[in-house]
């Protein structure tokens, strides 16, 4: 089965209510879910644990038998086929933007220097070694790559926890069940054929 597209169940069933009854008949098998297996419990033993408790529901027909499976990325291979090529645009601009950041970043640094150039020709009268110029001109841009690189985690740390927070406020955060059972969390997104 192919997914193109993944959409909170309420939001589609009130798109296509032809279909609500059938999303309420419980013994087809319309919905994947995908969650966080506890550590150390193994994928049949969630599933038989699952289907005891899914015999127990009420429903006029037998429900259908789940299953559990290990899942990592996307599940279907051809949803991540079809992701590599918009991946690839993505790490692409992403490594121009940082390529034009580097560009801009070296040459301020040659224009700082083109301007420290009376400075150091000072230096040199009063009898500077080129090692020491050289070692503190190295420790000035070792210092600004160490600022800029943690500058640069605090940023990316940062617009991460945004990105977060901004999914989760997002209409797509009703897809989310939580099925937590004494301390585990796990989330869920339902998929519709």
């Amino acid at each position: 089965m192919s997914m193109d597209l993944w959409v909170p169940l309420k939001h589609w069933m009130k798109q296509h209510p032809a279909v609500e009854a059938r999303m309420n008949d419980r013994g087809q098998a319309l919905v994947f879910i995908f969650g966080r297996l506890k550590p150390g419990i193994a994928p049949l033993q969630a599933s038989a644990e699952i289907n005891s408790l899914a015999t127990q529901l009420p429903h006029d027909t037998k429900p259908a038998l789940i299953s559990v499976e290990k899942v990592r990325g996307i599940p279907n291979a051809s949803s991540r086929r079809s992701a590599i090529p918009i991946a690839a645009v993505l790490m692409t601009v992403v490594g121009v933007i940082l390529l034009i950041a580097c560009v801009n970043v070296g040459n301020l640094l040659i224009a700082r220097g083109a301007a420290r150039h009376r400075e150091i020709a000072v230096r040199v009268a009063l009898g500077a070694r080129r090692a020491r110029l050289l070692r503190q001109l190295l420790t000035e841009s070792l210092l600004l790559a160490i600022g800029g690189g943690i500058a640069g985690l605090i940023f990316g740390f940062w617009t991460n926890r945004a990105l977060e927070l901004l999914l989760a406020a997002g209409p797509y955060d009703s897809v989310r069940l939580d099925l937590a059972a004494d301390s585990e969390s796990s989330s869920s997104l339902p998929s519709c054929p």
